[in-house]
């Protein structure tokens, strides 16, 4: 069997493997068959479901009930979705949107 960090961190898999650059995943879905956070098959994390579900939550969660602001500037690319299948999807040139938290929504 072979070590997740090994596979995770394999430059011939993922270049610049310790970067932080979650649209890899985006750019090539074939990608997808060595991601191995939960594992796989007969061994796979029971939880999965659970972590999937709270991190869905805890988003709605921060869009629901924190005050944000954009900080940078937005070009319209940035927000407009290009593919919808099932999910919409900004272009791939798209920096995203950040926003800054700057407190909490008062009931």
């Amino acid at each position: 069997m072979q070590s997740l960090y090994l596979l995770h961190t394999s430059p011939t898999v993922f270049p610049d493997p310790l970067s932080f650059r979650p649209e890899r995943w985006i750019a090539d879905p074939s990608l997808t068959k060595y991601m191995f956070a939960f594992s796989r098959g007969s061994r796979m994390c029971l939880g999965i479901n659970l972590a999937m579900s709270e991190l869905y939550f805890g988003v709605a969660y921060a869009v629901r009930c924190l005050e944000m602001r954009v900080v940078e500037t937005v070009e319209e690319r940035d927000v407009l979705t290009t593919n919808d299948c099932f999910v919409g999807m900004t272009d791939l040139g798209s920096e995203g949107v950040k926003v800054e938290i700057v407190g909490e929504v008062e009931d």
